[in-house]
């Protein structure tokens, strides 16, 4: 049975298109040892939704690249030979090389299939090396947590536990829970509330109830947040509760940046 792990890892998250896309940046410098990854899951809940989903993100966060690539220390632009870089490596995500435990790098641009550009220079000679990948983001779409591949993650307090295990088990392996406050949609309902205020609020400002609701839905939407921010779960439900009753007649269909 796994333990809660020694380190803190590092994740943030962004929704996307539309809010059916969950992009989970990953901030390897808080890995120890981050080169020798064997299994990455994680299940996800939430407090008000039926979601309960086991996922394996051990092949979306590592894997080996094709080719080799010889280079010198101080390099950050490595040409190596029979890779597929434009295929399967991407701006962001990091990289390691053959044997080498103690370094990883970042990459800042592909420029074909056999050349890449670090951020910064190499802190070893590399001879023939094979390369490894550790993306810089994983992403989850709706259909991943048991959603229909349409719909939009629905606004709620999430719980992602995380499991890792480093060195096919032999050194480390333990849990992490992290909790995260998704609210894409509420966002888009107030910036749609904001941006119609033009056409629903003329004559002097004479249409006072539309301009009320939407102060109070702002309002409502900061407060929103730092509940979820301090983990206050009750008083996020409650306020969140207060949103859908003041905006249940407005469209919620729209984009989420």
């Amino acid at each position: 049975m796994s333990s809660p792990l020694s380190f803190t890892p590092s994740f943030s998250y962004t929704q996307q298109d539309a809010g059916s896309t969950l992009k989970i940046v990953v901030d390897y410098s808080s890995f120890p040892d981050y080169d020798d990854f064997s299994e990455l899951t994680v299940n996800v809940t939430t407090e008000n939704n039926s979601i309960d989903q086991d996922i394996d993100l051990t092949s979306s966060v590592v894997s080996t690249l094709t080719g080799t690539v010889t280079a010198s220390t101080g390099d950050s632009t490595l040409t190596a030979s029979g890779s597929s870089f434009e295929d399967e490596i991407s701006a962001g995500d990091h990289i390691s090389f053959g044997d080498d435990t103690d370094a990883i790098y970042e990459v800042d641009s592909v420029t074909s299939d056999t050349v890449i550009i670090l951020t910064s220079p190499l802190l070893a000679d590399l001879s023939g090396s094979s390369m490894k990948k550790f993306a810089g983001a994983v992403y989850l779409q709706a259909d991943d947590i048991g959603l229909a591949s349409t719909a939009k993650f629905p606004d709620d307090i999430y719980y992602f536990l995380y499991e890792y295990t480093f060195g096919g088990g032999t050194d480390e392996n333990g849990t992490y829970m992290h909790v995260q406050a998704l609210s894409c949609n509420t966002e888009c309902v107030i910036n749609s509330l904001i941006a119609a205020i033009p056409d629903n609020v003329s004559c002097n400002l004479c249409n006072d109830d539309y301009l009320d609701g939407v102060v109070k839905s702002y309002f409502y939407y900061e407060a929103l947040k730092n509940a979820a921010y301090n983990g206050s779960v009750d008083h996020y439900n409650t306020i969140l509760s207060g949103l859908c009753d003041i905006t249940e007649n407005l469209t919620t269909n729209c984009g989420c940046s």
